[in-house]
């Protein structure tokens, strides 16, 4: 095999290149296609982590500052402040109404009954009551959750959120945040060229018999990612309005006429 780049450009600008895959084990495969993604991935996900990371300072910073102790047990939600109570956690940002304004997020609290509704609140997003959680939509409809049936207040019987809590687990969050994208994106390589071997197996049956194994086919649908790949993260970063249903179709679509066309072109003598 040739070195990573031309690897690369070969996968993206020659059919021919493929009959070189064949003959791989997984594990070199997995030679060019990790470092590919994590390629990707820098150039996708390096913005939104350095973001992501400012954030979560951010809202350490206002942690320290501001966070009263919030308690939720079997349901039922407290806070260790006078109420009313708002609160605006530092670098949670929600649309302002005006086109791409932002501001942060407003939360009330109020256990005491004096407040029922989200427009009895000083303009707040999301409203806690004693037991229930109401949230405004992005219309402006609010929608009322009792907190029991919230699945993180029903599996945890008590919950406790406080400075020392937040400084404890937010750091690991936000890197598990940050490094999930990563993990995906490579991981999702080998399980996309399974779909597209069903397909590669179809092209590589002549007469009723193949002449490409299953390994050979799933490794040219593997390389078959890299093009389908370079082709969306140019959508991505070119910032082009496109669905992201359609965005996988086309995804789809490029892995799999790679995949028909070195197929095809394995049946032409080398």
């Amino acid at each position: 095999m040739d070195n990573f780049f031309k690897t690369v450009w070969g996968s993206c600008t020659s059919f021919a290149f493929y009959r070189k895959v064949t003959g791989l084990s997984f594990l070199q495969c997995l030679k060019y296609i990790v470092p590919f993604c994590l390629i990707i991935g820098a150039l996708l996900y390096i913005n939104p982590s350095l973001e992501l990371l400012k954030i979560s300072r951010q809202l350490r910073e206002w942690t320290d500052k501001s966070l009263p102790e919030i308690r939720i047990e079997d349901g039922i939600i407290s806070i260790d402040a006078p109420q009313p109570c708002y609160l605006e956690p530092a670098g949670i940002l929600v649309p302002a109404g005006g086109e791409g304004r932002t501001r942060n997020l407003k939360l009330a609290f109020d256990t005491t009954g004096e407040i029922e509704a989200l427009d009895e609140t000083d303009d707040a997003d999301v409203l806690f009551l004693r037991d229930t959680l109401i949230v405004r939509g992005p219309a402006g409809d609010a929608t009322e959750v009792p907190l029991k049936e919230i699945w993180l207040f029903s599996k945890y019987k008590e919950i406790t959120i406080s400075r020392e809590n937040v400084n404890k687990y937010l750091p690991g969050i936000t890197w598990l945040l940050v490094i999930l994208p990563f993990v995906i994106t490579v991981v999702a390589k080998p399980i996309q060229a399974v779909a597209y071997s069903l397909i590669g197996m179809i092209a590589a049956t002549r007469e009723g018999k193949r002449f490409i194994s299953f390994k050979g086919v799933y490794n040219i649908s593997l390389f078959a990612t890299i093009p389908a790949t370079i082709v969306s993260a140019g959508v991505q970063l070119l910032r082009i309005d496109f669905n992201p249903l359609y965005l996988m179709i086309f995804y789809s679509f490029v892995a799999i006429v790679f995949v028909i066309g070195a197929i095809t072109n394995m049946r032409q003598p080398a």
